[in-house]
């Protein structure tokens, strides 16, 4: 049996042209992200809450995450510190105090990238996220971290 992961860092599904201030997934990006809640699914996950970035593309994600996973969307908690180029800075000091089970942060990249380094060190620079990509992470111990699992699968 799997280990339950305390975290899954998800990247947003594919959007359609920066050209307006809020793109929205396309139809092949939602297809992307129920995929990503399928395979959540199938590993018997199911998050205390979906922290997303105040972006639609994030919003539509986690929606679609909650929705397939039948998480009411009242556990749906939009995070300006998971937006574009953010540093997380509070999500990570609330991860901290977080009670058992898990928490889904849907985001963009670099975010994505800069919570990684922060919690896996080297291990970080192995993980790429692609739309709707997700990284699992465990928790060894009170301050260290370790994947789990990713999706799509790492390339080594």
């Amino acid at each position: 049996m799997e280990p339950i992961p305390s975290l899954i860092l998800v990247r947003h599904g594919l959007a359609g042209p920066e050209a307006g201030k809020a793109p929205a997934l396309t139809p092949h990006g939602v297809l992307g992200v129920l995929q990503a809640a399928d395979s959540l699914k199938r590993k018997g996950v199911t998050p205390l809450r979906i922290l997303h970035s105040p972006k639609k593309r994030t919003r539509e994600t986690a929606g679609h995450l909650a929705d397939a996973l039948g998480i009411p969307r009242t556990r749906l908690v939009e995070r300006k510190d998971l937006g574009p180029d953010a540093v997380a800075e509070d999500c990570l000091m609330e991860l901290e105090h977080d009670p058992e089970g898990t928490v889904i942060w849907v985001s963009h990249l670099p975010t994505l990238q800069v919570i990684a380094r922060h919690l896996l060190a080297n291990d970080a620079e192995s993980l790429h996220f692609p739309p709707a990509g997700m990284a699992a992470l465990g928790r060894v111990g009170s301050t260290m971290w370790r994947v789990l699992w990713t999706r799509p699968a790492r390339q080594i």
